[in-house]
């Protein structure tokens, strides 16, 4: 492969001789932070947009070519234009795993294309899923089968038939077959989509439901959920989810304080109830407590009236926004000296969230961490009371 980065980007360049090649799409890094992570010989290729090619990188290209001249590594520029075409080839490279993206966390690589930033949490990976599958398989027949044999009987039944929709609620993704059969997917913690443009390798034994089509192939493997169901079972999962910030319905805010009233475990753990509210994962659920100031230990049917019509508010704003930028950021630029968050650095981006021991933004109290619904949560003692 080109390139197997996946560390974080402000830390990759003090792993010494790691890597053949370094592909920069930003040119902001000096010569001598990019050429201490090559191995002899190894090459920095800069690739940037004309517009992108302003001061700062110009002057490192400039600098880094100088250099390379008495240098075993070697050093090349790029300009690119963004086009449809190109992004197909990097899409296909990406599901082919000839090139890994350099995200704070991996991904199945078919994800890349959509979700560069890594979109870690919650219902947001599920939509990039979609949009992906969408796209590709979107009008095809395809032949599917189940190599590891659990879903032979479901495999034979959408078998030839053409991918009509793909839609998700919450966590669950329901792909919709012109046979009138639902096929309804939960990833759970392991899951993986794997897709392959050409020369797919043979799927490995786990390989729960694998299919062909003209533009691609996908195996699918170690999902929790993997089933076809009827129109009817899937309205009654839906039912069975509750309300879903990314995609709202009139009476969802009523809906969401109906079932946190019912509940009495510590509001912190039912926001990982998905029949108490679908997709937020464990990095929203910290920063919208912190958000409304709410203590994630209270009983969830504890909260009044005006708490629970704000946490609602803040996750249908803050999962729409990491949607769209492709990043979890929940921090007022302001209050770290930023101009706007495109501005923010990676470790200013949240309030909470694996900040134990560190500061509050807001009061400067140590920010604490404990475990509630299985899973860590962080929260500040002073602003969440």
């Amino acid at each position: 492969g080109l390139l197997s980065l996946r560390k974080r980007c402000s830390s990759f360049t003090k792993e010494a001789g790691r890597h053949d090649v370094l592909i920069d799409n930003a040119g902001t890094r000096s010569w001598w932070a990019t050429r201490r992570t090559l191995v002899p010989n190894g090459k920095n290729v800069t690739i940037s947009a004309p517009k992108h090619l302003v001061l700062g990188p110009l002057r490192h290209t400039l600098f880094r070519k100088a250099v390379s001249v008495f240098d075993s590594r070697s050093f090349a520029s790029f300009t690119a234009s963004t086009s449809r075409a190109d992004l197909d080839v990097l899409a296909d490279m990406l599901a082919d795993g000839r090139l890994s993206p350099v995200i704070e966390r991996t991904h199945p690589l078919e994800d890349a294309p959509v979700a560069l930033a890594a979109v870690a949490a919650g219902h947001a990976a599920g939509k990039h899923v979609i949009r992906l599958h969408a796209r590709r398989f979107g009008g095809e027949r395809v032949r599917a089968w189940s190599p590891q044999g659990r879903f032979t009987e479901g495999a034979s039944r959408i078998d030839g038939s053409v991918l009509e929709g793909v839609d998700a609620r919450g966590k669950h993704l329901f792909y919709s077959w012109s046979s009138g059969d639902i096929l309804h997917v939960h990833l759970g913690l392991f899951g993986k989509f794997r897709v392959h443009a050409t020369d797919p390798p043979p799927p490995t034994d786990g390989t729960r439901l694998a299919w062909e089509a003209p533009s691609g192939t996908l195996y699918l493997a170690g999902a929790t959920i993997v089933e076809l169901i009827d129109p009817a079972s899937r309205e009654a999962i839906e039912h069975r989810l509750g309300p879903d910030p990314l995609a709202p319905r009139d009476d969802d805010a009523a809906r969401f304080a109906e079932r946190l009233s019912a509940r009495s475990v510590p509001i912190g753990a039912a926001l990982l109830d998905q029949k108490a509210i679908a997709g937020v994962g464990n990095v929203y659920r910290a920063e919208l407590l912190f958000l409304v100031g709410v203590d994630p230990a209270t009983p969830a049917k504890d909260l009044d009236a005006g708490q629970v019509e704000r946490l609602w508010a803040a996750a249908v704003e803050r999962l729409r926004a990491g949607e769209l930028s492709g990043r979890i950021v929940t921090v007022d630029p302001a209050e770290v000296g930023a101009r706007s968050a495109r501005d923010l650095r990676r470790d200013d981006r949240l309030y909470a969230y694996k900040r134990d021991g560190q500061p509050c933004r807001r009061c400067g109290s140590e920010i604490r961490t404990t475990e509630l619904g299985g899973r860590s949560i962080w929260w500040c003692p002073r602003c969440q009371r």
